[in-house]
């Protein structure tokens, strides 16, 4: 019941956005553009968080599939995150660029960007002092794009960037994605999210949207058990919604990207 709350708050809010049907434009960060804030901090001094990662990324070109592996990787270790950040100066302090390492072709390769190159398909992140704090998630999601496409400033379809590729391609494992997820599935690797990334999708609303495992309650029975997942849909950041795995299954949560190796992360 809660998820379906959840959906219909979501479709009324995307209902009052549309209007009369027109959508608007997304905002352009261009005369936001600050052009003295040429360093930030990375990270804030406790390391990064998902929290960091900040909503409406994807108007400016970074697909969810993307940010929510990093979320996840991020919540289960930060190591999973900071072994793969060099040149990153110290944490809570301003730094100017930094290298990411992502694994593609058997290989780690690095890429290295200052706050003026973090452009995706010619946008730009909102470039104001307070957004350009704790910016390690955009450097990533910069070097994935780049990775993916060959291109610095490149962009594929959505299609190209689902979890089960991107987390390989930050930790260097073999992932899956697993079609047709049954309560039975969902209850198995809701054991499992608190040592290796679950990350569930549903097109509930259409494209595929994913969201997060954070914690598990025990039922009278496997389908009312209940899962507390994480999602960063709305235009209100990340929220946490609770749902018996039975409502999950019923609202069409039945695909799993998982990592396929054993073992905690990193």
């Amino acid at each position: 019941m809660f998820f379906l709350l959840h959906i219909l708050c979501l479709i009324g809010s995307i209902r009052s956005v549309l209007g009369n049907g027109k959508v608007p434009d997304p905002p352009s960060h261009d005369k936001l553009i600050r052009k003295d804030v040429t360093s930030a901090p990375l990270m804030g001094k406790d390391g990064p968080v998902y929290t960091d990662i900040a909503k409406g990324t994807r108007s400016w070109g970074l697909p969810e599939g993307v940010e929510i592996s990093l979320a996840v990787l991020t919540k289960l270790n930060k190591a999973a995150i900071t072994n793969h950040i060099k040149d990153s100066g110290e944490a809570g302090f301003q730094v100017d660029k930094a290298t990411f390492e992502i694994y593609k072709d058997d290989a780690w390769t690095q890429h290295t960007y200052g706050l003026a190159d973090l452009t995706i398909n010619g946008k730009v992140p909102e470039m104001t002092e307070e957004a350009t704090r704790n910016w390690w998630w955009k450097g990533f999601g910069k070097a994935v794009v780049e990775a993916v496409d060959g291109s610095p400033n490149g962009f594929s379809r959505e299609n190209k960037f689902t979890p089960d590729v991107i987390l390989k391609m930050l930790t260097g494992r073999n992932a899956r994605k697993i079609s047709g997820a049954s309560a039975d599935d969902l209850f198995n690797y809701a054991k499992q999210f608190q040592h290796t990334p679950v990350i569930m999708g549903t097109m509930a609303l259409g494209p595929m949207a994913f969201s997060m495992m954070m914690d598990t309650a025990a039922g009278e029975n496997e389908g009312k058990a209940t899962i507390t997942y994480v999602d960063n849909w709305g235009r209100g950041g990340w929220h946490a919604y609770t749902s018996t795995i039975e409502e999950l299954s019923q609202a069409g949560f039945n695909t799993l990207y998982v990592l396929e190796d054993e073992g905690t992360v990193p």
